[in-house]
């Protein structure tokens, strides 16, 4: 379905087609409703964004200005709903932005994910409050999360929804639908072509956006590295061997591609799979969670070798899989390590987007730094794991760690992390090496 969004050539949103029927299915069109345009570019960044290129892939490896691009980076879900408060006039959030960039870059973070959705009707911040209508003001806020980041040379990953309820996510889009919401039922949805049909118009509507404020669309825009379908899909109660979730993977990505998108398109997944072949059976039978079984939903293999698919992502949290503590650190230098050996054989980069330890299960602050200094080790030794993003750079010095996860907010030794992210972003920076990142030059 082409994008129902048309612009006017000052690049105002003024309009939308009807609704269009596709498949026999009537998908839902994002429908703007304008604030004040008086206040849109309120608080945008003052700087004039320098020229930059737009990352690209070849095999296995990415390329921006024609050199090897290798990364270390985290998340940033919170920069949309602190950029809206900015645009509110809220000092604090406009503060939280500037801290967050600063943080990264002072740690050598060249890479953030950042949520690019909000469906909770009843927050300031929601981007849709109602299935198909967007807020532009808050569109404005991401506008100005966009502009900051390529002002500042950081690159995005930019999550367009959400497997889970944080800022509504994938529940609220089978509540608008009338359908079973909660955990049992949800991977179900993806069977539903109501649901399919709602996510990718809400897709094509943020991908066909002009920025207000860099004046680019936003499948032009060169800060973003990827479109992130949704964080964390899950097959649960599917029992097909990954096929209906790689088929849901491959319909949004097909569909954000055909609107365009220049920039690589990510699933989001975890890594759990169906088929195990590439894996240690042997050794993961030994864990309670079945991460590696044929009676899962998901199957990464399906979804890396799935055309549709730029790289794969792979995320790591032993504490919350229920993987023994004792083997945690083994575990995620397994968990990286098989997985990129599968995307290696697609021809495919990896992005290694979220891994943490709880720090209750892991009282020990040495051990918890040997372990994140093992993981970058792995990482950085394989070479088509184009990024390193490990949870929880925080910028408030004055915050009290809930789980273990935060890091950069303290100096020196008071931070957990910080000092192993910024070595390791130093070293994935200097990695130029562009040879093998084909099949061809691999020999194969």
């Amino acid at each position: 379905m082409r994008s129902a969004l048309k612009w006017a050539a000052a690049g105002a949103l003024v309009a939308c087609a009807p609704a269009v029927t596709t498949g026999g299915v009537r998908a839902p069109v994002a429908r703007v409703v304008a604030a004040d345009a008086a206040n849109h570019d309120a608080h945008a960044t003052d700087a004039t964004p320098p020229t930059r290129a737009m990352v690209t892939r070849r095999g296995v490896c990415l390329f921006r200005d024609g050199a090897r691009l290798r990364l270390v980076g985290s998340s940033a879900f919170h920069l949309h709903e602190e950029s809206v408060r900015a645009g509110l006039g809220w000092q604090p959030s406009r503060t939280t932005i500037q801290a967050t960039f600063d943080t990264a870059l002072r740690n050598g973070v060249r890479v953030l994910r950042v949520a690019a959705f909000n469906e909770k009707p009843d927050a300031h911040e929601t981007i849709q409050r109602a299935l198909g209508e967007l807020r532009e003001e808050n569109l404005v806020a991401l506008d100005r999360v966009i502009a900051e980041a390529h002002a500042r040379d950081v690159l995005l990953v930019v999550v367009l929804s959400n497997y889970w309820d944080d800022y509504g996510g994938l529940p609220r889009y089978l509540q608008w639908l009338g359908l079973p919401s909660d955990y049992e039922h949800r991977a179900l949805s993806m069977r539903d072509a109501r649901v399919r049909a709602a996510l990718a118009a809400y897709m094509r509507a943020i991908v066909t956006r002009r920025n207000t404020i860099t004046g680019r669309i936003y499948r032009d825009e060169p800060t973003i590295l990827a479109w992130e379908l949704m964080n964390e899909p899950r097959g649960t109660n599917l029992h097909d061997r990954g096929r209906t979730f790689a088929g849901f993977v491959h319909e949004l990505a097909t569909a954000v591609k055909d609107a365009g998108a220049r920039q690589l398109v990510v699933a989001g997944d975890e890594g759990y799979d169906s088929d195990p072949r590439g894996y240690d059976t042997s050794f993961w039978n030994r864990l309670d969670d079945r991460l590696i079984n044929a009676a899962r939903g998901e199957s990464y293999r399906r979804v890396v070798e799935d055309p549709a698919i730029d790289a794969a992502t792979v995320h790591w949290y032993p504490d919350h899989w229920r993987v023994p503590a004792g083997i945690a650190r083994e575990g995620g230098e397994r968990w990286l390590r098989e997985h990129a050996a599968i995307a290696l054989a697609a021809d495919k980069p990896v992005l290694f987007e979220e891994f943490g330890l709880m720090a209750p299960r892991h009282p020990s602050l040495t051990e918890r730094r040997e372990t994140y200094e093992a993981w970058f080790s792995t990482a950085f030794s394989l070479p088509n794991v184009a990024a390193a993003m490990p949870w929880g750079m925080h910028w408030n010095p004055t915050f009290q760690e809930r789980d273990g996860f935060e890091w950069g907010a303290r100096e020196g030794d008071d931070d957990p992390y910080a000092a192993i992210v910024r070595r390791w972003s130093e070293r994935f920076a200097r990695d130029r090496s562009a040879t093998g990142c084909t099949r061809e030059e691999r020999g194969l």
